[in-house]
């Protein structure tokens, strides 16, 4: 079986967003719907990176439970803040656009 770290899944989400990308200016704009997918989920995949360097157990939405469902954006961007992490506040404002894209996209 396939096991990457966090880092490397979000690399290879966000390799995949930039090829979508690219077929999308090439050949056909349904490219762009996985395009945004994969880059918000690289984008997750790198906060839940960054919450894990600070303690494994902090990935999980139940921390009582390891090994169980991991925490969602917003969850990883307030775990990050009080673990005393600075996130710029316009950042946070681009990662929640880049959230509701993809729900939009993803949910029409």
């Amino acid at each position: 079986m396939l096991e990457l770290t966090l880092t490397e899944n979000a690399y290879n989400f966000l390799n995949e967003s930039m090829r979508n990308a690219r077929r999308a200016e090439e050949e056909d704009d349904i490219h762009w719907t996985f395009a945004i997918v994969n880059a918000a989920q690289a984008i997750e995949l790198l906060l839940k990176e960054r919450l894990r360097r600070e303690h494994h157990v902090l990935v999980f939405s139940n921390i009582d439970k390891s090994g169980t469902n991991t925490v969602s954006l917003d969850g990883a961007l307030t775990r990050l803040q009080r673990c005393g992490v600075v996130l710029d506040p316009e950042d946070i404002t681009r990662l929640q656009a880049a959230k509701k894209l993809r729900n939009e996209v993803v949910h029409y």
